[in-house]
């Protein structure tokens, strides 16, 4: 097999959360259900107060968990996941978001090995934020983009790295148009990839 070859590439899913524990069980017990699961599980409790990482650590012992005891913000908590794993292919979620299909695992890997520039492949979201999406089916096409969203993409650790990763003095927002634009500078390409989605609450 060649080395882009979907057998061979290795996907982690990660998690950044703070204090939404009933969000977390929500999207652990969907997570349960893909087939095949994730190589990794990453969770970053970052300055919990709430049960969150005794919950994990009783309910997710396959998880890798990060405990910030002061809250480091999103950005540095899903870059220091980026960093700790060694997957190919590293899967952004919000405590409140998870695939909606059981094959989300198999289908990213393949569409990396199909398309060896794209460094960031982004997901459409069912989300309540805007109830139209709730039934919809179709997405439209698969295109380029500009931009994504952390909560429902998946990003090519080599490409990342190789990149610098995102600017933390962001902590909390920016990050995706700045990291897709140093992308498509390069001739990496964003990919919004309209068949895989996300339910997003």
């Amino acid at each position: 097999c060649p080395p882009f070859a979907p057998a061979l590439m290795r996907l982690a899913i990660t998690i950044a959360t703070r204090n939404r524990l009933p969000e977390v069980k929500r999207t652990c017990a969907a997570l349960a259900r893909l087939e095949p699961q994730p190589d990794e599980l990453w969770i970053c409790a970052d300055g919990c107060q709430d049960d969150t990482v005794e919950w994990v650590r009783r309910n997710c012992p396959q998880a890798r968990l990060i405990v910030h005891v002061t809250s480091q913000h999103s950005i540095r908590s899903r870059d220091e996941m980026i960093r700790a794993t060694d997957c190919d292919i590293v899967v952004g979620l919000d405590a409140d978001s998870y695939p909606v299909d059981a094959n989300f695992v198999t289908a990213a890997k393949e569409r990396f090995a199909a398309w060896p520039r794209c460094a960031v492949l982004s997901f459409p979201q069912r989300t309540d934020e805007f109830p139209d999406t709730l039934n919809q089916t179709d997405f439209g096409p698969t295109l380029l983009a500009g931009t994504y969203v952390n909560a429902a993409s998946a990003i090519r650790r080599s490409a990342y790295l190789d990149l610098g990763g995102w600017p933390l003095v962001f902590e909390h927002a920016a990050d995706e148009p700045d990291f897709a634009l140093r992308c498509i500078a390069s001739r990496w390409q964003v990919i919004h990839e309209t068949s895989i989605v996300i339910r997003h609450h």
